[in-house]
């Protein structure tokens, strides 16, 4: 028997004043035990997001074009 405990929580900010920009973060979490406290072996490592998204208006080549990067960070 084991129990498994966790979550994520992600920010995704659109400025009004620069609507081209598209900010998202997001940190997950994961926990797992058995019935007499050991931890699991293979739970995932704590883990940091990001991105960084570029719209812009379509023309006639494409309908909706844009640029994003991202980065992801796990916990050792």
């Amino acid at each position: 028997n084991a129990t498994l405990s966790g979550g994520e929580f992600t920010a995704d900010l659109h400025p009004s004043n620069v609507k081209w920009l598209d900010l998202t973060a997001s940190y997950s979490k994961v926990n797992g035990k058995t019935a007499n406290g050991e931890f699991l072996p293979f739970i995932p490592t704590d883990k940091i997001s990001g991105s960084v998204r570029i719209e812009s208006d379509a023309d006639k080549k494409f309908s909706n074009p844009f640029f994003e990067t991202g980065i992801d960070y796990s916990f050792a």
